[in-house]
């Protein structure tokens, strides 16, 4: 059967088992990761159930206990399908021709007049607050219909996000950076193993990071390492807590409210994917076809990654838990990232300047339900559908999806110091019993993380991917077995001592706060050096001093289209 043929099934909702009978039950269940089969997967039939029962109309609730669930399976993950909660293919393909008609509008605006706002070290967020302060000074001289064109989009991007929308409760989202700050190490696993080698494994995607030489060949493992971190760096920019920070140590949020440097980091790289949209549109010798691919970066792959960031890295944590987390914990890390995709550019239901092409609701995925529907407000049951909705319509993975795969699970291996060294051990001694064991160490680290790969993903999209696995029952596949097991098992006794000790929890919250402060601390210091030694090489003559804060882009280092 084809992995993504649809298996429609009767689902009597009275006679599904609950899903606590899913949850950690006993001494068994504590050793068994399974990624496919986590209860959040039915919370979906659970909602349909909830609302069945509260129905005091009997005659109703017969007829609703007869509803008829397509159950659509795909790389071996079993989906209960809702057509007022999921999205249809044919529903989700106009939004691949629909980029960021702002950003977008405002570059082209910049280029047309000549003034700084499209450049690769342009800092978006400086030009227009410099815009917005130079009509304010020049208000009682001035007429505003005298700013061009291009100064009047400044000021108004300027403003309009200087002013967050109405769905904003800075409170939550500091409980929903709280989360990923307790819950750091797990979230980080789901970041690499789910979301950034399982996401970029979808084929319309990695044809952008081709097109950039971004995270993908020939960009060398060093540099794929390197815009990892800028990756950290700006999660970091938006996450960080401000106990450093007297004025600001008791404001929530206060890294990505307005004028915060989350804030500012979110604006620059959504600056940066409006440039890499323009640069692939208008290049001659990518001639990119958006009739098959989209346009790059367009309003489902912006979507697609913001669940990345957040429904999935839920689906992580409780992967390695083995429980959820509760559902208040959940509705504010999803708070969160909906503000954060409003930053970057995701449209949102109730801050769209118009409706999109071809009068499109946004899908808005970390909102409380898909437009349009009759359904109940529900974010996570929303993200999940969307996230699912998306997986159907573009994860189909290609010779390109492993490559990529094969990349990103390279990370950190073959650095140009160990190539350096392992060249010089050669010529000096000679020991190729030496270098073969160097290979082997190497080899070793690759097979592991696929290895863990497998685990996290689960075996039907790993074998897609072509990512390597020993025989069973030899002793390589016991000792990758054994390793991740115990690697798994420390990850989810932390994990669950975080949720269940209050005391523990303070401890670790604060621990972590403090490695993220001080990673910050040094990606900062190390990012400014390469913008200053980039922007060097490429303008030659600028001078040898920049502004500390000239550009604070974490993506500012992506190659440019070939």
């Amino acid at each position: 059967r084809s992995l993504d043929r649809p298996l429609l099934l009767v689902v009597p909702l009275g006679n599904r088992p609950h899903s606590h009978t899913l949850k950690m039950d006993g001494f068994k269940s504590f050793f068994t990761f399974d990624p496919l089969n986590l209860p959040s997967s039915r919370r979906l039939v659970d909602l349909l159930e909830s609302s069945n029962v509260d129905n005091n109309d009997t005659q109703q609730h017969q007829s609703s206990s007869k509803l008829r669930v397509e159950a659509r399976s795909k790389l071996g993950q079993t989906v209960y399908w809702s057509s007022q909660h999921h999205y249809s293919a044919e529903e989700l393909e106009p939004y691949r021709q629909i980029g960021d008609e702002e950003m977008d509008g405002l570059l082209e605006l910049c280029a047309a007049e000549a003034i700084p706002g499209g450049g690769r070290f342009d800092d978006i967020v400086r030009i227009s607050a410099e815009a917005a302060q130079q009509r304010e000074e020049s208000n009682n001289s001035c007429r505003e219909d005298s700013m061009s064109p291009a100064r009047r989009a400044l000021v108004d991007f300027y403003m309009r996000y200087s002013s967050p929308p109405s769905f904003v409760d800075w409170a939550q989202l500091q409980r929903g950076i709280d989360v990923f700050v307790t819950y750091a190490p797990a979230a980080g696993t789901s970041l690499y193993y789910r979301s950034l080698v399982g996401g970029f494994s979808i084929p319309k995607i990695t044809e952008v990071l081709f097109a950039t030489r971004y995270l993908a060949p020939p960009s060398p493992p060093e540099k794929v390492r390197e815009r990892l971190m800028d990756t950290g760096g700006f999660l970091a920019a938006c996450m960080m807590s401000n106990e450093d920070d007297e004025k600001n140590s008791q404001v929530p949020a206060a890294a990505i409210r307005p004028g915060g440097q989350g804030w500012a980091a979110a604006l620059q790289v959504r600056h940066l994917h409006a440039r890499v949209r323009r640069s692939i549109l208008k290049s001659k010798s990518l001639n990119w076809n958006t009739k098959e691919f989209g346009v790059p970066i367009n309003q489902e792959d912006m979507g697609a990654t913001l669940l990345a960031f957040s429904v999935n890295v839920l689906v992580g944590i409780e992967f390695v838990a083995g429980a959820a987390l509760s559902e208040q914990e959940q509705l504010d890390y999803l708070a969160l990232w909906r503000y954060l995709g409003w930053l970057l550019g995701i449209e949102t239901q109730c801050t769209a300047l118009k409706k999109t092409m071809h009068d499109l609701p946004p899908i808005d995925p970390c909102s409380g339900k898909k437009s349009g529907s009759s359904s109940g407000e529900d974010p996570i049951a929303h993200s999940h559908a969307a996230l699912e909705s998306i997986i159907f319509h573009l994860l189909n993975p290609n010779d390109v999806s492993k490559k990529v795969a094969a990349h990103l699970l390279n990370i950190g291996r073959n650095s140009k110091k160990e190539r350096m060294q392992g060249k010089a051990m050669q010529l000096k001694n000679n020991h190729s019993s030496d270098s073969t064991m160097m290979n082997r160490q190497h080899d070793f680290v690759y097979l592991y993380r696929s290895f863990m790969c497998r685990r996290i993903l689960g075996e039907h999209l790993s074998n897609e991917l072509d990512l390597p696995c020993p025989a069973q029952y030899t002793a390589t596949y016991g000792m990758l077995l054994g390793l991740s097991t115990m690697h798994l098992l420390l990850m989810r006794v932390y994990t669950l001592a975080t949720m269940n000790i209050p005391f523990f929890r303070r401890r670790i919250s604060r621990w972590h706060s403090t490695g993220m402060r001080r990673f910050y601390s040094v990606w900062d210091q190390e990012h400014n050096k390469r913008m200053r030694k980039s922007r060097r090489n490429e303008e030659g003559n600028i001078e040898e001093k920049m502004e500390e804060k000239e550009t604070a882009c974490p993506f500012g280092m992506v190659m440019q289209p070939q």
